[in-house]
């Protein structure tokens, strides 16, 4: 007797995964019935758009870049009062193959999606792609469950993690803003300028004179007493996580280039000259080691053009060694974990840790899997921008072969059209499918993010199409003129005496 514990006859409909394992299943099923049936290959519900041998058209990126519009377009957005940019898709299947939607508003996640349809009005000058990035701009800007709209909170112009969830991460109110500094440009609109600036001021005085920020700041949680900005700015520390400074440094770069504000420019080359002293001993890792070294390449090649010295090329060289090391044949990085006494989030260790918290797609360092929301989307724009910098051979070649891999495995379904156009988290690159330890809680292997995802992914070869780089789209001191009301602005000390009126106003309906 042969006992099943599930649906075996809905498997394709539901999804079952990985494609190869199911065709091993099923055969052995047959064959122990007797049956002379050759199973025949079967049509995935929700399949990448190419195999690793299929021959790309000349216009591929280009077209991997309007189903993405498309797909942000259709399913991530959703109009109630305001245009609301959704978090992403949930990965948990269901018998239909079905996934839920992730409706809640992240103020990073909108702040970089308006950078997708900016981008296609540049290259497309589609109308309503500008309206779009305009809008999902006034509803961040303007909204107090998203920013925070009161000038007497120490977090004043910073974006909060989830909508009237007033914790502030760095890291996702500077990605945003590297998104909102280039759609602005883009649409040629000053409207959103100081609301910008302001966000990235009130970033850099939350910042220590050693460069680092504290990952997130609570409010009112991580300010006791009389505590305010001024407390961090001057507090000596050293987090030493790329996952949280990286792209912060990055965006205080660019700010760097549009308001001419010298504080931008010191602050980051200390962080990153730090850290890179410590590298990579020191590094403390997220849910996996490879996503740290991702994401030092776009601060450090946004460095070398700035300063191109010695020294910045050599710690640019430096990362881009250890990124060799994980580069795959098909285009794409090898995601690994680092040092397990430095890890936050690791694999599970027993049955018991499963599904617990967060953690890494693999499961034991060699695995064939491959993370695009922590590590391949962000050496994607890394790379592209080093090749922008430096003109090499060696950087063009690396970002080509990663364009190459995205587009083909960019999701493609029409059973589930709310994933067609889309970039799954997790994929293992030897059985060519959307695989991977779903142990990480609420964002599993076949997860969707419109932001640190979707948006810079589909932006990259919006770039490539227009061969430049993040410098190349934004007007050198357009922020000038306006820096010194904001400095002043963003200088003054409230008084923090009556913490429960400021949580108030800047976020009503926050307990």
């Amino acid at each position: 007797m042969l006992l099943g514990a599930s649906g075996f006859s809905n498997f394709i409909k539901a999804r079952y995964a990985p494609q190869e394992d199911w065709r091993l299943v099923w055969q052995f099923i047959l064959d122990w019935l007797e049956s002379r049936i050759e199973l025949s290959p079967w049509q995935m519900a929700v399949r990448p758009s190419f195999s690793v041998a299929d021959q790309l058209l000349a216009t591929a990126e280009e077209q991997a870049f309007h189903k993405s519009v498309r797909w942000f377009s259709d399913h991530a957005l959703s109009l109630h009062t305001e245009l609301l940019v959704a978090e992403g898709v949930d990965s948990v299947i269901d018998h239909e193959g079905r996934q839920l939607p992730r409706y809640k508003t992240r103020g990073d996640c909108t702040g970089e999606s308006a950078l997708v349809f900016a981008l296609d009005w540049k290259l497309n000058r589609n109308p309503a792609s500008r309206h779009i990035s305009g809008k999902i701009m006034d509803h961040l800007f303007n909204s107090p469950e998203l920013c925070c709209l009161d000038s007497r909170n120490p977090c004043y112009g910073m974006l909060n993690f989830y909508e009237n969830l007033p914790t502030f991460y760095g890291d996702d109110s500077c990605r945003a803003m590297l998104g909102c500094m280039i759609s602005a440009e883009l649409l040629d609109n000053t409207t959103w300028d100081r609301n910008i600036l302001r966000c990235l001021l009130s970033c850099l005085r939350t910042t220590g004179p050693q460069g680092f920020r504290q990952t997130n700041l609570r409010w009112p949680l991580d300010f006791p007493g009389d505590a305010g900005w001024e407390y961090f700015q001057r507090t000596e520390s050293c987090n030493y996580r790329p996952h949280s400074q990286a792209w912060m440094w990055a965006a205080y770069l660019l700010a760097w280039h549009l308001s001419g504000c010298r504080e931008f420019l010191d602050s980051a080359r200390e962080g990153i000259s730090r850290l890179m002293m410590v590298y990579p001993d020191k590094i403390i890792w997220t849910n996996g080691f490879s996503q740290e070294i991702a994401r030092m390449l776009l601060p450090l090649a946004l460095l070398l053009r700035i300063e191109n010295t010695a020294k910045h090329r050599e710690m640019f060289k430096r990362i881009w060694r250890d990124i060799e090391t994980i580069l795959v044949d098909c285009g794409t990085v090898r995601e690994t974990m680092g040092n397990l006494s430095s890890g936050m989030y690791l694999s599970p260790r027993c049955n018991e840790e499963y599904g617990t918290t967060e953690a890494a797609l693999i499961q034991e360092n060699g695995d064939p899997c491959c993370d695009l929301f922590y590590t391949v989307n962000f050496a994607f724009v890394g790379l592209h921008e080093a090749a922008m910098v430096t003109g090499e051979e060696i950087y063009m070649q690396a970002a080509d072969r990663m364009a190459a891999f995205l587009t083909r495995v960019q999701a493609v379904s029409e059973q589930q059209p709310y994933l067609n156009g889309a970039w799954l988290r997790g994929f293992d690159w030897e059985l060519w499918d959307y695989w991977g330890s779903s142990a990480d809680n609420g964002w599993g292997a076949w997860s969707v993010e419109t932001g640190w995802t979707n948006s810079w992914i589909a932006s990259v070869f919006a770039l490539r199409k227009l061969k430049m780089g993040l410098f190349d789209l934004v007007s050198p001191m357009r922020y000038q003129a306006i820096l010194p009301e904001l400095w002043s602005e963003m200088s003054a000390v409230h008084s923090l005496s009556d913490k429960s009126a400021i949580v108030h106003a800047a976020a009503p309906g926050v307990l």
